[in-house]
């Protein structure tokens, strides 16, 4: 008997941990759309609830407040454009061509309108630079910094300061990425704005 109540409390725990599971991806994914159609200033967190027909309640059980339910959204959407880099470079063999399809990769997701808004253009301004800056490094900088590393050791590109260049040429994707967003021709700009950090990055060869 005793075993099975334990069983029956076990099951019981397990439920309400997927149903929180599933309530936090629920409004997650509500969320994408809401802050990238809106920006995060017009996005109501009454209506939010209302499209998942659930609770303020249950929304305040997940996040704390509307600024909390933006940092896991913006999360959300970096591992998203990670996974856009790591599925461009799978399957090429050499570290420099990795390189240059991964800040391709980048350019093109980061520039997509529906996550540009949330990463690049709200990211900074409702979390904060340092804030904003620490989730890019756990999200993509490193990663980014890993491969100039290795090129350097390799003597494929110049040695010299890595964190300064990591951060340089973080900085000129995600400013390249803006720049493709705000053109009316988006193939045409992406195109430009990728053959430009090819340039950037030749310029590092030895």
């Amino acid at each position: 008997m005793t075993q099975k109540i334990n069983n029956l409390n076990e099951q019981e725990k397990t439920s309400r941990k997927d149903q929180r599971k599933a309530t936090h991806s629920k409004l997650i994914s509500l969320a994408r759309e809401e802050f990238t159609k809106y920006g995060y200033e017009k996005v109501s967190l009454a209506k939010l609830v209302s499209r998942a027909s659930l609770t303020r309640g249950a929304l305040y059980h997940q996040f704390k407040d509307k600024k909390e339910l933006f940092k896991a959204t913006l999360e959300s959407v970096q591992a998203d454009i990670v996974i856009a880099i790591e599925k461009a470079i799978k399957s090429v063999p050499d570290e420099w061509t990795q390189m240059r399809k991964g800040c391709h990769a980048f350019i093109e997701a980061a520039s997509r309108p529906e996550l540009c808004q949330v990463v690049l253009i709200d990211g900074p301004a409702v979390l904060g630079w340092q804030e904003w800056r620490r989730i890019d490094e756990k999200n993509g900088i490193r990663e980014l910094q890993t491969g100039l590393a290795e090129l350097m050791d390799n003597k494929v590109i110049q040695k010299q300061n890595l964190q300064v260049l990591t951060m340089m040429l973080s900085g000129a994707m995600n400013e390249g990425a803006l720049w493709v967003v705000s053109k009316d021709k988006r193939k045409q700009a992406l195109q430009a704005a990728q053959k430009t950090i090819d340039t950037l990055l030749e310029g590092l060869l030895i």
